[in-house]
């Protein structure tokens, strides 16, 4: 009888913690699929797309947009990059653009507002565009200009 009471807690036991250990390994697993390895927190409610794809340098009409930081804190989507004019010309009128952001297919999730402010010929100055969307998840981004 005693041996029969071993065995049951014994299983038990071991019932117990196989459902303990399967709860833990679904909720990791529901943890990483909310937050994709392309982000990473930085601190409490901030977050920053560290994806090498959104980060690399990209050119769009004669301007090298380069140090891009896609940064999420609280219900802010902020996204900050150096812009150099590779042309010969200077820019001297502030421009409109919108920040296409893209998932991994190519499809858009988002836009951002932005404006460049007048650059010299083979200068750089910084582009800092803030929303109240949620865009740190983004794979990568284009850039179209307002042409008005």
């Amino acid at each position: 009888m005693k041996l029969k009471k071993i065995v049951i807690s014994v299983v038990s036991v071991v019932v117990a913690l196989c459902a303990i250990f399967g709860i833990y390994c679904f909720i990791k697993n529901q943890n990483e699929n909310a937050i994709p390895k392309e982000t990473v927190i930085i601190s409490g409610d901030t977050l920053i797309n560290v994806n090498p794809k959104l980060n690399a340098e990209k050119t769009f009409n004669n301007l090298k947009i380069s140090d891009i930081k896609l940064i999420e804190k609280g219900d802010f989507t902020t996204i900050t990059a150096s812009v150099q004019n590779i042309s010969e010309y200077d820019m001297n009128d502030y421009v409109k653009c919108e920040i296409i952001m893209l998932g991994a297919n190519g499809e858009t999730v988002g836009t951002i507002p932005g404006i460049i402010p007048p650059v010299k010929a083979k200068s750089t100055t910084k582009l800092n565009s803030r929303i109240t969307e949620d865009y740190v998840r983004a794979y990568d981004f284009r850039i179209e200009f307002d042409n008005t």
